[in-house]
């Protein structure tokens, strides 16, 4: 039988096609050939496969959600307490699959560009000092891989700090920030770096946080709400500048009657603010590009629980989370749906990425 000459694909077209795929797929062709891996590795394939995934934002389809269990018993693949794990989220089938852990004991500090910052805060290191220690690590759950720890931050009262991670565009890193309340000092660790590094401090006389959320990210800032007077406001740190600036909340959120849990989120690339009105009914805001408040949702409360986390999809779609549930509001039709991500665990705290998984690395 005669041979059929051997057909060569271009590296572009390959390049293409592999754009294309999700990110297991992706690494399980990485073994193909050594092309196939030098094409994956160059860091402009990431970030185009990273733009292309953010694009896809329009529905929870591949929505992943990240959280901290407490007092977990999950069965297979893994069976911790007080972890920090990964799910995703299908608002098809609400159900979680391909959980994914990370080492015990740390917790969720934030999510960007699919890799997540988690830290282990060790009581018992430094009794002698009086003082906790606290590492970070980054990891990105679709890869299931994880960086080396930073170096220690020691914290004399880890009850005053509040932490946030994201993307430096400015400086292409990543980084993780630690704020103290009480001090209002600020220090920052660079993803891959030695050290934490000081910056310019907190700019509230007082620091006084409305909700136990971590900083926020959004288009290269980390933020968080605040109150240094009588009237709550937003504190936003440039990660590429690491300089502050602040933002005023919606008029009607001044009333303290009505202005109760407060939560951060993001759509679109805008800052969003979820809160109750009057313990009956749920308000989203976004704030536009000329820093103007718009209501996106307004919907009753039902019997769901204070929620410490939400996800916004461009569907008229809220996916709200709180500790023992889940629950998908629909705009247009006005239903909730009670989700089914994790049998029977208590959560201590959500972080929910609404992209597509990504390749880039963790350090």
């Amino acid at each position: 039988m005669e041979c059929l000459p051997a057909i060569l694909i271009p590296d572009e077209v390959i390049r293409e096609i592999l754009l294309f795929l999700p990110v297991k797929s992706i690494v399980r062709f990485m073994s193909v050939c050594k092309s196939w891996k030098l094409i994956v590795s160059d860091p402009r394939f990431v970030k185009l496969h990273l733009h292309r995934s953010s694009a896809n934002t329009a529905h929870f389809a591949h929505t992943r959600l990240l959280f901290d269990l407490i007092n977990s018993h999950i069965d297979k693949p893994f069976d911790q307490t007080d972890c920090s794990a990964s799910v995703s989220f299908s608002s098809q089938h609400q159900k979680g699959h391909d959980l994914y852990p990370i080492e015990n004991g740390y917790e969720l500090i934030g999510v960007c560009n699919g890799l997540a910052s988690v830290m282990k805060l060790d009581y018992s290191f430094a009794k002698n000092l009086q003082c906790s220690v606290v590492r970070v690590r980054l990891w990105n759950p679709a890869r299931r891989l994880s960086s080396q720890v930073s170096p220690p931050l020691y914290l004399l009262e880890p009850n005053y700090y509040t932490f946030g991670f994201g993307y430096d565009c400015l400086n292409d890193t990543y980084k993780t920030v630690a704020v103290n309340r009480k001090e209002r000092v600020v220090r920052v660790y660079d993803m891959g770096g030695t050290c934490w590094r000081m910056i310019q401090s907190f700019p509230a006389p007082a620091i006084e946080l409305v909700s136990l959320q971590n900083g926020v990210y959004v288009r290269g800032s980390l933020n968080w709400i605040v109150t240094n007077t009588d009237v709550p406001i937003i504190v936003s740190l440039d990660l590429g500048r690491e300089e502050y600036s602040q933002f005023s909340l919606p008029d009607s959120l001044h009333n303290e009657e009505l202005f109760r849990f407060p939560i951060l989120g993001v759509l679109k690339d805008c800052l969003c603010i979820l809160h109750n009105e009057g313990r009956t009914r749920f308000l989203v805001w976004q704030m536009n590009d000329v820093g103007a408040w718009i209501q996106l949702f307004n919907f009753e409360r039902t019997t769901l629980l204070n929620p410490f986390g939400f996800v916004l999809s461009q569907n008229d779609e809220i996916l709200l989370m709180s500790r023992h549930e889940v629950v998908l509001y629909n705009q247009r039709y006005n239903t909730f749906e009670f989700c089914n991500v994790c049998n029977h665990h208590s959560i201590y705290s959500w972080n929910a990425d609404n992209q597509v998984e990504s390749l880039v690395l963790p350090g």
